[in-house]
C-alpha cells in the first residue's frame, strides 16, 4: 500500500509563527474568493505586494513557455494580459458552478456542529467567528436541501 504524504501550510518555512488570527484571516480571504473558472470576469492584484494586474475575462493557460503564469486576462481594450502564480483574484461576475455533493447531508450535520464547537471554544477570536460563519453556512444549506427534499 502506497503511503500518501500530506502536505499543510504549516509545514512551509517561516509559517509555523504565524499567529492563529492570521491563518483565520487567510482561510476566511480562501473561502471569500473562490477560483475563478473561463469565462467569468475578475480583478486580479499580485498576492505579495497586492499590485494590480489587471481586470478582465479569465482563461486558464498551461502553455506560458516559462511556466510560472497560471491564466490571461482578456481585458475590454483587446490585451492579454498573463497572470503570475499566486494571484489574489476577485470575481465580479460569476457564471453558474454544478457542484457534485462531496458530503453527505448527515456528514456535513457532523462538519456543521464540530464547526461550532471549534466557534464556542476560539469566541471572540478571528478563527472562532470564521468557524461560526462556515457553520451557519452549512445550516442554511441544510434547511434549503430539507425544504426541497419535501
Amino acid at each position: 500500500m502506497e503511503e500518501t504524504m500530506r502536505f499543510t501550510a504549516r509545514d512551509v518555512p517561516g509559517n509555523p509563527d504565524l499567529e492563529r488570527d492570521i491563518w483565520a484571516a487567510v482561510l476566511g480571504w480562501s473561502f471569500e474568493h473562490r477560483n475563478p473558472q473561463d469565462g467569468e470576469r475578475v480583478r486580479v492584484h499580485r498576492r505579495l505586494d497586492g499590485t494590480f494586474v489587471g481586470e478582465g475575462i479569465w482563461e486558464k493557460r498551461t502553455d506560458q513557455p516559462d511556466g510560472s503564469y497560471m491564466a490571461v486576462l482578456h481585458t475590454d481594450d483587446g490585451r492579454v494580459v498573463s497572470v503570475p502564480g499566486g494571484p489574489r483574484c476577485e470575481v465580479l461576475q460569476p457564471l453558474p458552478r454544478p457542484r457534485p455533493p462531496v458530503l453527505t447531508a448527515d456528514e456535513l450535520y457532523v462538519v456543521g456542529e464540530l464547526l461550532e464547537e471549534l466557534a464556542a471554544v476560539y469566541a471572540g477570536e478571528d478563527l472562532g467567528r470564521l468557524a461560526g460563519a462556515v457553520a451557519a453556512r452549512i445550516e442554511q444549506g441544510l434547511a434549503e436541501y430539507d425544504r426541497h427534499a419535501d
